[in-house]
């Protein structure tokens, strides 16, 4: 996947212009990984299309500039291949630069990469394997072949910077010293550029190639990625881990066609740990009506699933459902007696309830006395007037106490049939 031998590598190119402080060094000027190739014309301020929101949330705080997507000599249609997919080796020309404080003083994304910026230079990895940041994974996933792009970071304050902080590439911004008051301790903006040199296909080329492929390939292809999910969960990349054990849920989920039944009921286990662990996601991201929606799901195929009453137990009890999460930690004792896990959940659960009823009774005591005691703390009413007040006031504390409960036992009645 390199150069030519005797060919100025991107790496050497980058390198030589760091010998000249006064020299700039444009993505634009020549084709990466290929030497004798023309000059490209300069790219416009916009770039080649139109910034790409890439980040997990949506929330601006990773953005895609594009700035070079010169054609592939050779390539059909003048076509570059790509994106790469979950698993192949990719190479690639890296950069980073900090940014200063405020949005208006940031270079345009096209701009030349001066040498005081950070010398660019080839890494190679593994992609979706957690071997980098989620910038730059995110980046490399919508390349295609010798494009460039540079990824803005940060943007008003918005995201985690630990989305692209990557100490093996020594990538590691800090909050600027002109930072804006109000965005936070955490704010440290930066500018990722990369362009993607090659990559090696994995036997697929994309997930509908994935899918049409056969079932012992695509059931071998989505246990590995479910394996390197994992990586991402004890890295607490809750996100990323999200998005592969979804994908690999989607693809191990299409069975029709497999009519080997030890690779079927392989396949089948591994979606359903998929599944398992998507709802773990979910409750380590705080989305517990998307953690119980998974469990549910798993739980109409496999009532008895253990981890699935677990995990779901658990959002209920986040909830403060605690009905239906006693209800689901009942099914899991009961269809494993030993599992302990449960049981000390299923105490936690009871006395939780207990405190939380305990809690809102003597805040609803509390309210009455403040009513009944208005004008210096003496009743208006005669003492048998505000004991019959008190107690129509009880009686529809535990109405409202009553019609909870029964919608929660409502609920988790819903969810076992």
């Amino acid at each position: 996947m390199g150069s030519e031998p005797g060919s100025d590598t991107p790496l050497e190119s980058a390198a030589a212009a760091q010998d000249d402080e006064d020299e700039d060094w444009a993505p634009s000027t020549q084709m990466p990984g290929v030497s004798g190739e023309p000059e490209l014309s300069p790219v416009v301020d916009d770039g080649l299309a139109e910034p790409m929101d890439i980040s997990a949330l949506k929330d601006d705080s990773i953005i895609r500039c594009m700035v070079e997507a010169p054609p592939v000599p050779g390539a059909p249609g003048g076509k570059a291949p790509g994106p790469p997919t979950d698993g192949a080796r990719v190479e690639l020309i890296f950069a980073w630069r900090p940014l200063p404080g405020h949005e208006l003083d940031w270079p345009d994304p096209g701009s030349p990469w001066r040498p005081k910026d950070g010398a660019p230079r080839q890494i190679s990895f593994v992609l979706g394997n957690c071997e980098h940041c989620d910038a730059l994974e995110y980046a490399v996933a919508t390349l295609k072949m010798h494009e460039t792009c540079v990824v803005r970071c940060g943007y008003k304050g918005c995201g985690d910077p630990r989305a692209w902080t990557d100490e093996a590439l020594g990538l590691l911004p800090c909050k600027p010293s002109n930072a804006p008051f109000d965005y936070g301790a955490s704010y440290a903006p930066a500018d990722l550029l990369v362009t993607l040199l090659a990559f090696e296909k994995v036997g697929h080329e994309s997930m509908m190639d994935l899918i049409n492929k056969e079932p012992e390939y695509r059931v071998r292809y989505a246990l590995g990625r479910k394996d390197a999910a994992a990586k991402y969960f004890k890295a607490q990349r809750f996100h990323l881990a999200l998005v592969k054990y979804q994908t690999v849920a989607g693809i191990l989920g299409k069975d029709d066609d497999i009519k080997d039944e030890n690779l079927r009921t392989e396949a089948t286990a591994g979606r359903r740990a998929a599944q398992q662990n998507v709802a773990m996601c979910h409750l380590k991201l705080g989305d517990t009506t998307a953690a119980i929606q998974s469990c549910t799901e798993l739980l109409q195929e496999d009532p008895q699933n253990e981890k699935a009453l677990y995990r779901r137990a658990m959002a209920h009890m986040a909830d403060g459902h605690y009905p239906a999460a006693e209800a689901d930690l009942k099914c899991c004792v009961t269809a494993n007696p030993g599992n302990q896990e449960a049981r000390r959940l299923l105490q936690q659960c009871k006395v939780e309830a207990k405190q939380r009823a305990a809690s809102e009774k003597g805040m609803y005591a509390k309210m009455l006395e403040g009513a009944g005691g208005a004008g210096g703390g003496q009743s208006r009413e005669s003492p048998e007037a505000d004991k019959a007040t008190k107690s129509e006031a009880y009686r529809e504390y535990e109405r409202l106490l009553e019609q909870r409960k029964r919608a929660e036992s409502n609920e988790t009645e819903q969810q076992a049939s």
